[in-house]
């Protein structure tokens, strides 16, 4: 009898542990949801902030400067010939700062989805696609748009005409002399597959 007793406590006991060990997993479950949840808000704050930040100093001096002392005309003049230009290159140079600091070179390989480096790749592709879409869709297809992948990664053993806006893990990617990559092509090399993320050599 007390054999028996001994042995339905130890089962119960068993019970016990288990429960606990998994409802300390769930509670680790959730602060690591959470914490990534925090992070993400972070990163499109981050993202949202390069996209106007640039904008700042030219609209500044816009509306202080040149619409006080040159009247409409003259403010209208250096939107168009200072403030855009200053635009568009101070957002390509956080653009490229942002993506060194956060990915540095991408390497082949593959990434589990929960992981932070997942959320790293993860930020800077959002901000090079939303910075693409938003404000440097008119400069494809020149060699200033070619300059920028450069700067990001892209190698390339001369000039190469690309009209996509589709290009990221930009180390990744190798192209030859004289290539015309054209508009809606894509160079990515990287796919998810069943919870990973695969960087592959393009």
């Amino acid at each position: 009898m007390k054999a028996e007793d001994d042995e339905e406590e130890h089962e119960n006991s068993s019970i016990c542990c288990a429960a606990i060990r998994k409802g300390h997993t769930a509670g680790q479950g959730l602060l690591r949801g959470l914490a990534f949840f925090c992070l993400r808000l972070c990163a499109w704050v981050w993202i949202s902030g390069v996209v106007i930040w640039p904008a700042v100093l030219p609209l500044g001096f816009a509306s202080r400067v040149a619409l006080p002392k040159g009247g409409l005309s003259c403010a209208l003049a250096w939107l168009v010939f200072g403030a855009y230009p200053l635009y568009l290159l101070g957002l390509a140079m956080l653009v490229i700062m942002s993506k060194w600091v956060l990915v540095g070179h991408y390497r082949a390989g593959a990434l589990t989805i929960d992981s932070f480096a997942f959320l790293r790749w993860w930020t800077a592709d959002r901000l090079v696609t939303f910075a693409n879409e938003l404000a440097l869709g008119a400069l494809r297809g020149g060699p200033i748009y070619f300059a920028y992948l450069r700067g990001l990664g892209l190698r390339a053993r001369g000039y190469s005409r690309i009209d996509t806006r589709h290009v990221s893990e930009f180390d990744l990617i190798t192209l030859g002399r004289r290539c015309v990559v054209a508009e809606g092509a894509k160079l990515r090399p990287a796919a998810a597959e069943a919870g990973l993320l695969y960087l592959r050599p393009l």
